[in-house]
């Protein structure tokens, strides 16, 4: 099970990025869409940062160029008309082409905060992209599904630390708040106009369930976007199958065997005979006795 990383959709060789302009209170150019969205999620933990980094930068770029002509002059200096950043790749453990700077600094400030994040992101969008090629291989050609997959959890930037990182169970009221991280994922990408809509579908949709129990907007059955319904699936059995801070992880079997249990309920029934397919599961699995394998994050 394994399809190299390949953004937007099988058809691309690299992820690419559309052509529409960052809407942000910043003069920047389309080369600079990783700086955007890097102050994208600053503002979605501190608003008013862009605001106040663009005033900085503009006195800043004002006062470089009377104080010292020759360093204005470097590059990312006034003789651009566009901010521009360095073409060293960012160093992550991701398959991702140069156009694609603005969802790897965007993983990678996750990933700051949240350790372990660009191994789960990578892992989880690996496995979606297989399966949505089997689900839907309409959907599988669109372009910019790799970073939807990529992007799932942007939103828990904006979850405090003492939540984000605790290392024990949430309580009920910490809970609340991990779950305001599709609505503040949406609010981040929708800054980034360049993003693919599969982007905010993805990224505010990926917790509702078919059943209509999910969040943040209890959406159900088809209301919910494909894309999300895929990665649903996807996410759920990584979760169970690798470490968290409240449970080992469990035997693959028994994960599927929760997969299965929860279609029609969790999952979209025709997403969850694809999976099972996709994993070589022909027969069905024996239903497994623990209940708290799909615990919510």
């Amino acid at each position: 099970m394994h399809l190299a990383l390949r953004a937007g959709g099988p058809k691309n060789a690299e992820m690419s990025i559309s052509a529409a302009a960052v809407r942000l209170p910043l003069r920047l150019g389309d080369g600079d869409r990783a700086v955007a969205a890097l102050l994208a999620a600053l503002e979605l933990r501190h608003p008013g940062t862009c605001r106040h980094a663009e005033r900085v930068a503009d006195l800043a770029l004002n006062l470089t160029s009377i104080a010292s002509p020759e360093l204005a002059l470097q590059e990312g200096g006034p003789k651009n008309a566009e901010m521009s950043i360095s073409a060293a790749a960012v160093r992550l453990p991701l398959r991702l082409g140069d156009g694609d700077r603005a969802v790897a600094a965007l993983l990678a400030a996750l990933e700051l905060r949240h350790p372990g994040t660009c191994r789960h992101a990578e892992r989880v969008a690996d496995l979606a992209l297989n399966l949505t090629s089997i689900a839907s291989p309409e959907l599988a050609l669109q372009e910019g599904l790799g970073h939807a997959y990529l992007l799932h959890d942007i939103g828990k930037i904006g979850i405090p630390d003492a939540i984000l990182l605790k290392p024990d169970r949430l309580t009920p009221s910490e809970m609340r708040v991990v779950r305001r991280h599709p609505r503040l994922g949406e609010d981040l990408v929708r800054r980034l106009r360049f993003l693919s809509p599969l982007v905010r579908d993805v990224v505010g949709c990926h917790h509702e369930r078919w059943d209509g129990c999910g969040y943040p907007r209890q959406l159900a059955g088809p209301n919910i976007p494909l894309a999300a319904r895929i990665f649903a699936v996807v996410d759920a059995f990584d979760a169970m199958t690798h470490l968290r801070p409240y449970r080992e992880p469990v035997a693959a079997e028994d994960a599927l065997a929760e997969v299965e249990r929860c279609s029609g309920t969790q999952f979209d029934p025709s997403v969850v005979a694809a999976f099972l397919s996709m994993v070589g599961v022909a027969r069905r699995v024996a239903p497994t006795p623990r209940g708290d394998l799909l615990r919510p994050a």
